[in-house]
């Protein structure tokens, strides 16, 4: 009777085993393959446990910055000092003052960003506009993207004038 007694509870009870050490799993405890994605909790792989070569590429990595430079509005030329990206001075010519065009390209711009040089240059109060693939007239020709640059001095209407900005293509 106390065998039969001994059974039930195992039955009932189950078996367990411990592992050693505390929150630890080695590579000994689990069979090879037995833990998959639906094992793991969501984000639960991070870093290092991540086998890069198993990741295919990234869907919008082709949508990102295709180029950018801080150019000199006073010369209308790549600043040599900072980093740029497919953008050098046989890309950037003057329309006039305050006027900046850009053509030969190495890539189609989808869009454009220029903001002033705070630091740099007297860019602190100025308003820049630019434009991609489009005629703004200021250029010859039909340019690949414009700047503008105008004076915010509260005078209307805000005056062209050169100055140092950067510019971001995408």
């Amino acid at each position: 009777m106390v065998v039969a007694f001994v059974a039930l509870l195992a039955a009932l009870g189950g078996t367990a085993g411990a592992l050693s050490g505390k929150n630890g799993v080695d590579n000994n405890d689990i069979k090879k393959n037995a833990v998959d994605s639906a094992n793991i909790v969501k984000n639960g792989v991070t870093g290092d446990d991540a086998k890069e070569s198993t990741f295919g590429e990234v869907p919008s990595a082709d949508n990102g910055v295709q180029g950018y430079a801080l150019i000199d509005g006073g010369t209308a030329t790549v600043d040599p000092a900072s980093p740029s990206l497919n953008i050098t001075n046989a890309n950037v010519t003057s329309g006039g003052v305050g006027e900046f065009c850009f053509n030969g390209l190495p890539f189609t711009p989808r869009s454009v960003v220029a903001t002033g040089d705070a630091v740099g240059g007297n860019a602190a109060q100025d308003n820049f506009f630019a434009a991609a693939n489009i005629d703004g007239g200021a250029c010859p020709g039909v340019e690949q993207a414009s700047v503008e640059s105008r004076d915010d001095d509260d005078t209307a209407p805000a005056a062209l004038q050169n100055a140092d900005f950067y510019i971001v293509f995408f």
